[in-house]
């Protein structure tokens, strides 16, 4: 397959394939690990923050690191894929490790199984994502690759999401047999989804060789495109809002709703939602601009949340009802900000310099490390209620936090977003729908 500028409906769905496994860790890490560690290890809730807050840390350094190598060391498989092909095997073992794990399992080992988890993590995602970053010079062709992106990511949710489901509700599997089927899923995807990319696709050739310039150097030029400033303001934001929300996702169903048992299905409603809106906000940035469908989307997220805390318990329609109105404007951020950090390496690529393996590479940084911020103090928050989670009985008090911890980050992020968005365009009028263009003196 060459790289043409139009990808037709097939090649994007091939290409996309490791999004899916991205999609696997995401979830099991997010939402389904806080309760396994807790309520299976038996960790405590403060221990499990701060090995979300530690992991993610580690991925600050390796993500910049794998980004500079895939941008910089060239061999005669590619710069990109023999990277994709060694994380495999890690990706594959930290997750039956970690997920697969039983009672008494030591912190050493959930330690060192969540290391090897998210360093094949890195050894993936950083040189796929910067392999998409620079296919395409066409604005909104960039646009509607990184939207596909997320489509798929949805669509592979769906199915996963369903197959727990049907474990919880049809043989009324428990949650450290989710964890093992999670844990067996993960491993299995790594291969089925990377072998095809590595085997279908060529990388795009460099134009000239990338200079070898100190990796640290490297990042300060980066830091200093303009077009970067406001995605990574708004990935920060982003990261806090979507990880708190999802560390606190089971807690809030089955213990505060009284939904025991509905946490997959629950989960379903997001893709399912995105599948259907997710094309009409990607066509609709491309006639409106991306900060409009950006403010009018973070406005949603701020009026729709709040309503968390008014959900009645043991209601499965109100529920479902919540779920389905928020979720409306759901990876619509995904995608346009992933588009916009595409047109800044776009802006590199046409002054002749390829960096965007390590375009992605910080762009991800941020959004993992506010993740695991916000992931971290949803939990804690959570913890200073004195919740037990092996205990049938709820209290208010941990009630109620489990409801701010859930509603409060994401409604404080989508504020703070919009009074950002507010701020002057990026790009002088007349060009701000269009970030890919013109190049040298558009800038503000």
């Amino acid at each position: 397959m060459d790289n043409s500028d139009r990808w037709s409906a097939g090649r994007i769905a091939a290409f996309s394939l490791p999004v899916i496994l991205f999609q696997a860790i995401e979830l099991a890490w997010r939402a389904w690990l806080p309760q396994h560690l807790t309520a299976t290890i038996g960790l405590s809730l403060a221990s499990v923050g701060l090995l979300m807050v530690a992991i993610r840390c580690m991925d600050a350094i390796a993500d910049p690191i794998m980004g500079w190598v895939s941008d910089h060391v060239d061999t005669r498989y590619g710069r990109r894929r023999p990277w994709m092909l060694l994380g495999v095997p890690l990706v594959s073992a930290g997750a039956v490790c970690l997920f697969c794990a039983g009672s008494g399992a030591s912190v050493m080992a959930v330690l060192l199984a969540s290391v090897a988890l998210h360093l094949g993590y890195s050894l993936i995602v950083t040189p796929h994502g910067g392999w998409g970053l620079e296919i395409s010079r066409d604005v909104h062709e960039r646009t509607r690759l990184m939207s596909a992106k997320i489509w798929f990511a949805s669509a592979g949710s769906i199915g996963i999401l369903l197959i727990i489901a049907l474990l919880e509700r049809g043989f009324s599997v428990n949650r450290a047999g989710v964890a093992t089927m999670l844990g067996i899923l993960i491993a299995l995807l790594a291969p089925l989804t990377v072998l095809p990319v590595t085997s279908l696709f060529r990388e795009r050739e460099q134009v000239k060789a990338a200079p070898a310039v100190p990796l640290f150097a490297t990042i300060r030029a980066i830091f200093g495109n303009p077009l970067l400033h406001k995605p990574l303001a708004l990935y920060l934001l982003l990261g806090v809002a979507d990880a708190s929300s999802a560390a606190c996702f089971l807690f809030f169903t089955d213990n505060v709703l009284q939904l025991r048992g509905w946490g997959a299905t629950m989960m379903v409603i997001q893709p399912v939602v995105v599948l259907i809106t997710l094309p009409l906000w990607t066509k609709a940035s491309q006639h409106h601009g991306r900060e409009r469908i950006l403010m009018l989307s973070y406005g949603w997220q701020l009026f729709t949340t709040p309503l968390a805390l008014l959900l009645p318990a043991n209601n499965l329609a109100a529920a479902t009802a919540f779920l389905s109105v928020r979720n409306l404007s759901w990876g619509v951020d995904y995608a346009l900000l992933r588009s916009m950090v595409a047109d800044a390496v776009d802006r590199d690529i046409a002054q002749g310099t390829n960096r965007a393996g390590l375009y992605y590479a910080l762009s991800s940084i941020v959004l993992k490390i506010a993740m695991g911020l916000g992931a971290a103090c949803a939990v804690w928050l959570i913890a200073s209620s004195h919740f037990d989670a092996k205990s049938p009985i709820l209290s208010q008090e941990a009630a109620t936090m489990i409801r701010i911890a859930y509603s409060v980050p994401s409604c404080a992020a989508a504020l703070a977003a919009l009074l950002i968005l507010r701020r002057r365009p990026l790009l002088r009028r007349g060009t701000n729908r269009d970030f890919g263009r013109p190049y040298p003196d558009s800038f503000t």
